[in-house]
């Protein structure tokens, strides 16, 4: 069996799900059988996988990315003939998912759309035509879609998509190396992060405001991420230490060492990045939005807030006990570990194939 993953766009979670999914299946289909298409100027972040990937260039998300995208998928269907086809995230299982119908060449097609577009926050006609585009695919150019939360599936079921076409597997992620490396010290400032892009759906701009009026002796806040091709700058708040992207390594040994990691997502398909806390031992303050709180226990491996509500998110930031976060963190990993290992996704999606 030969397998090819493509997406449009991988920093960030989708890259972290590609790091889980290749490793496994060339264990189980051999080297030359899994192979990832992705953007030429993000290839490094699955630098471990060279030899699997193929690229095609794109500097930003534009007609030009979406053609060459195009170009060279049906290059690679013409030379490595996959007998899977797994497309990831939106604008690849749109462009994709096109292609593939109007394709003779017989290949089962699998999409996962890492969160539904006509979930975002946006206008009635756009996600009306992201709903109604979506379900014609999926009824008619795909085999099977992989929903990964029960909030995603319950949106696919709402939208039309058929039933049976449907499946739900959450993500998973390996336990990482790096061990918890909390300060056990409370006599101190309370340690928080946020990883992510600088775009409307991450919420960076909720966490900016919600920290305004906070003494900055009660806090140091580290920020990891930042925007992502054509998006527009954004202000970093004085006092911050901003990082940027970094290698999931890195990122991790800071998940790790930080009191709390804030995830103030106005839309989260199922995040990699809270099971990557909770596999660190780390609480999480989360949106009380779509997926996040079947992932985070509210008072038990976290605590959950209200977007529209700003005092809510600075009240858990002012009066947190960080013993008690530390108690949550601890939770939060006894749960990763019975319920969204890689193993369990893998093992899950393998059975598709």
């Amino acid at each position: 069996m030969k397998i090819l993953h493509a997406a449009e766009t991988i920093k960030g979670g989708i890259a972290s799900y590609l790091e889980e999914v290749l490793p496994y299946q060339i264990n189980e289909f051999g080297q030359g059988r899994v192979l990832a298409l992705v953007p030429k100027s993000h290839a490094d972040c699955l630098q471990n996988f060279s030899e699997n990937i193929l690229t095609f260039p794109r500097k930003s998300r534009s007609i030009l990315g979406f053609w060459n995208f195009i170009l060279q998928l049906i290059r690679t269907l013409k030379t490595e003939k996959p007998d899977v086809l797994f497309f990831h995230s939106t604008f690849a299982g749109l462009f994709g998912r096109i292609v593939m119908f109007f394709c003779p060449q017989k290949t089962k097609v699998i999409y996962c759309p890492h969160g539904w577009s006509f979930a975002m926050k946006t206008s009635r006609l756009k996600n009306f035509i992201y709903n109604f585009v979506e379900k014609i695919l999926a009824n008619y150019a795909t085999d099977i879609v992989i929903c990964i939360s029960k909030h995603e599936y319950k949106l696919a079921l709402n939208a039309g998509i058929n039933k049976n076409k449907l499946t739900m597997i959450y993500n998973g992620i390996t336990p990482p190396e790096v061990m918890p490396n909390k300060n056990p010290s409370t006599n101190r400032p309370l340690e928080i992060l946020f990883v992510g892009r600088f775009d409307y759906a991450k919420g960076f701009d909720i966490l900016c405001e919600a920290i305004k009026n906070i003494d900055t002796k009660i806090y140091n806040l580290t920020v990891i991420g930042g925007t992502i091709g054509g998006a527009a700058q954004v202000d970093i708040p004085a006092g911050v230490n901003y990082l940027g992207w970094l290698p999931r390594e890195q990122v991790l040994e800071y998940i790790c060492k930080t009191d709390v990691l804030i995830m103030p997502s106005r839309w989260e398909g199922f995040s990699i990045l809270a099971l990557e806390a909770m596999a660190c031992g780390t609480a999480i303050f989360a949106a009380n939005e779509a997926s996040l709180p079947e992932q985070i226990e509210a008072g038990v491996t976290g605590s959950l807030f209200d977007i529209g509500d700003i005092a809510s998110l600075r009240n858990l930031i002012t009066n947190s006990e960080i013993a008690k976060l530390h108690k949550m963190g601890l939770a939060g990993q006894e749960k990763y570990i019975a319920s969204f290992t890689a193993n369990i996704m893998n093992d899950r999606i393998k059975a598709l194939l």
